[in-house]
């Protein structure tokens, strides 16, 4: 009997129980968020360019990850931050005193460069050579439900109030008014 672990990459839940799990989060909202307005996929300048904003407004740049899933991948791969070539960002203080935009900027492109190899997100190069992040198939459910966590509980709520109210003011209450309480209670459960 196959699992559903046998469906999904090894590593897809690595940045939710990493150090910057808090970090990793954020930028799978920010970037579901770009996906739901651009539905065929996201030019990567716009990912890479939201991310950026999100660690500037952070004021500090995240530290290394000691003893982290990320160990063994580079941060400045030029084929994910586009740069010849660049400084490990990991490697310096954990917070600087200030925050430069190019270092934002870099390490913007390297938690990507993670994300699409845990397996979030994947990238294709377009005719016209526009590189655009979709979402992997299979974390298409986890992306809802942390979107759905980030709505908050009050959205889940909504919807068991008005079957509650609909269940108890509906021409059906009148008719057979048993089946009404019946209805309201399970969606009231």
């Amino acid at each position: 009997m196959s699992t559903v672990f046998d469906h999904l990459p090894s590593r897809l839940f690595f940045p939710l129980a990493s150090v910057h799990r808090e970090h990793y989060a954020a930028l799978l909202l920010i970037y579901y968020r770009l996906f739901l307005e651009y539905h065929s996929g996201v030019e990567r300048e716009l990912v890479v360019a939201a991310f950026d904003d999100y660690f500037r407004s952070l004021g500090s740049i995240p530290g290394p990850e000691e003893e982290s899933p990320d160990d063994g991948i580079e941060l400045d791969d030029p084929k994910y931050t586009g740069a010849g070539s660049g400084s490990d960002v990991s490697a310096g203080a954990e917070t600087p005193a200030r925050v430069d935009r190019g270092d934002t900027r870099e390490v913007a492109s390297g938690f990507l460069r993670r994300l699409i190899e845990y397996g979030w997100m994947n990238e294709e190069e377009q005719q016209d050579f526009a590189r655009i992040i979709n979402i992997s198939s299979y974390a298409t459910p986890f992306f809802e439900a942390l979107y759905r966590v980030d709505q908050g509980i009050a959205v889940e709520y909504e919807s068991h109030v008005i079957g509650i109210y609909s269940s108890l003011v509906g021409d059906a209450a009148r008719d057979h008014g048993e089946h009404a309480v019946i209805n309201a209670h399970g969606h009231a459960r």
